[in-house]
This record gives structure tokens, C-alpha cells and sequence, in this order.
């Protein structure tokens, strides 16, 4: 949502919750016009998101506490998520809508309503599956159905092919053991390396064929690629992200490792392992290692110092 950079040592948004965050996209679709909204299926037990939200500069953010949401064992309906909710902006010109889903998330290791409601539909098909496998696919089809909920009541409304879904996991599934998903991942190579991190950016249009792009990137650069995408009115320098499409990017990690194209660079030991064919020399390895290390520090400092607070200006062109 900001493609700025976290401490790394700590979780980021407890002590950056107050912060102006309006360069988010969020904030940038706001201020192109855009009614912003965002629901979340929990509350804020983990962390304040209400407040962060509202950071962020979104118009109206709902939890369990607002929705009448059926509590389960385990995690809620995401579909049912979206049902409650898209009666509220879909009817606008043009809406921003972020959801923070939760059927997926782990554990797996233990029994859930969600978890367990699919299995034997599973079985059908996997029945070799360790069980933290099956529960994690049979969670996966309920956010299945969160999509085809949203798409269904956009297509009623005449919207669908007006309305581009962007969606990402925030992190792998926790509590599942590397080897269960490398063995049974048959269209990702999972071997090397932060395998176990590898996930789909996946940008959709009802009216656009679809294009797959094979390349490193992280969660860093979803944010200016969608911005460049939609031609807000943003300066990229501002973010520590690249456009994706520009074949440029790079997976940037908190212990100061990183991803390129070629391989991944270790900072613990300084060197670097090339993966396929292309690699890099030790000229580049050295160029692309300073530029990841001042982009932390700056954007570290971007987030410690409340960096838009003082700088509003910046990201909102009213001010200009």
C-alpha cells in the first residue's frame, strides 16, 4: 500500500500508525477521484488498523465489529466478506476497495471450519496431500468464491469489464513445512533459496487478454505498477518500488539480501549465487548492492521521520 520500507527488527506499523501515509495508493486514487474504502473480515487485535487505515487516507474502513459477520471456528468467510460489503461502493463512478482477507491464513496443522469444509471434495483429486495441504487448499476455495461473489455482483451492476482486481498474499503459509510445498508445487520451482516466498501478483480485467510475466519482483513494486498503470499523479521517486514492466525490480529482504534476475545476493557472507544462465559482475553485484542498501536507509528514514508530514505538498496536487 506505501512501497516504503519496514525496520525490519520490529513490526513497523505499531510505532508508524500515526503517520501521514497519503502517498499510499489508496491516497493516490483518492485523489484522483476515486471513493476509497477498505474491510477486513478480524479486528484489530494484531494491529490498529483502523487507525492505519485511515493513515493511508481511506474514506471508510469496516471490521467484524461493523459487519454482521458469522464467526466460526478458525477464520471467517471471505465471500461472505464480500457480500456485506459491496453493496457500499458499487454503485460509485469510480472506487478504490481494499480487502484484507483471512479465510486462507494459517494454522493448517489444526482443525478449522473452513479449513476442514472442503476436504473431502479435495480428496477427490489429492488424497496423498499431507492434511496441512488439504485444509490450506480447501481455505483457498472459499477466497475462490470471495472472487466469484465480487465478480457476479459486478457484472450485475455493469461493471466488470470497467474494474481491474489486483490481488496478492502478504507472506507464505505460515506453519506448513518448506518440503510439502516444493514437492506438491507443480508449476513454481520452489528449490532455490526463499523458494518458500515465491506468490502470484495477479492483475485481472474481464476485457483484457490475459499476459503472464515471469520475473523478481516483491510487494515493494505493486504500488508504482499499478500507479504507472492507471496514470495517477504520483512521482516514482517517492517509493522504494519499481513498475514492474519496466524489467527492473528487484526483491529487496530486511536482513539486506536480495533477488535479482541473475541470482540472489547474500549479505551475511557478500557473495552472490547466480541462478540459470545470465549472471552479473562483480561490478554490477557491487552497484546493485549500494543502490539496495542506500534505498533501505533512505526509505527507513522516510518512515522513522514522518517523512509526508512535512512534506504534503508532495503527494497531494491540491496543495500545489
Amino acid at each position: 500500500m506505501t512501497s516504503l520500507m519496514s525496520y525490519g527488527s520490529s513490526c513497523t506499523v505499531y510505532s508508524a500508525i500515526n503517520n501521514n501515509l497519503h502517498a499510499s495508493l489508496a491516497g493516490l486514487f483518492k485523489n484522483k477521484g476515486y471513493s476509497t474504502q477498505s474491510y477486513h473480515n478480524w479486528d484489530d487485535q494484531f494491529y490498529n488498523r483502523t487507525t492505519l487505515h485511515e493513515s493511508y487516507g481511506i474514506d471508510e474502513y469496516l471490521d467484524i465489529h461493523d459487519l454482521n459477520i458469522k464467526l466460526v471456528e478458525g477464520w471467517q468467510s471471505d465471500s461472505e466478506l464480500a457480500r456485506l460489503t459491496i453493496e457500499n461502493y458499487v454503485d460509485d463512478e469510480k472506487f478504490f476497495t481494499f480487502y484484507v482477507t483471512s479465510t486462507m491464513h494459517w494454522p493448517y496443522d489444526i482443525s478449522s471450519y473452513y479449513g476442514n469444509k472442503n476436504i473431502e471434495e479435495i480428496n477427490k483429486y489429492h488424497s496423498d496431500y499431507p492434511i496441512e495441504l488439504k485444509r490450506m487448499i480447501s481455505k483457498t476455495m472459499e477466497f475462490d468464491k470471495m472472487l466469484e461473489v465480487l465478480m457476479e455482483e459486478l457484472e450485475k451492476a455493469g461493471k466488470l469489464d470497467k474494474t481491474v482486481f489486483c490481488f496478492w498474499p502478504d507472506h507464505h503459509p505460515f506453519n506448513i513445512p518448506a518440503s510439502y510445498l516444493i514437492n506438491h508445487t507443480s508449476l513454481v520451482d520452489r528449490s532455490e533459496e526463499y523458494g518458500f516466498n515465491l506468490g502470484p501478483f495477479v492483475i485481472y480485467n474481464s476485457a483484457n487478454k490475459g499476459e503472464k510475466i515471469s520475473q523478481v519482483c516483491s510487494t515493494y513494486d505493486q504500488l508504482p505498477t499499478v500507479a504507472n498503470m492507471f496514470n495517477l499523479n504520483y512521482d516514482p521517486r517517492l517509493y522504494a518500488g519499481n513498475d514492474i514492466f519496466n524489467h527492473n525490480t528487484k526483491a529487496m529482504f530486511p536482513n539486506g539480501d536480495w533477488i535479482s534476475n541473475e541470482g540472489i545476493y547474500y549479505n551475511s557472507s557478500a557473495t552472490f549465487k547466480q541462478i540459470g544462465n545470465k549472471s552479473l559482475s562483480d561490478n554490477q553485484i557491487k552497484n546493485i548492492d549500494n543502490e539496495i542498501k542506500n534505498i533501505t536507509r533512505v526509505f527507513r528514514s522516510v518512515v522513522s521521520s514522518d517523512y509526508f508530514n512535512k512534506r504534503e505538498f508532495l503527494i497531494n496536487p491540491k496543495l500545489k
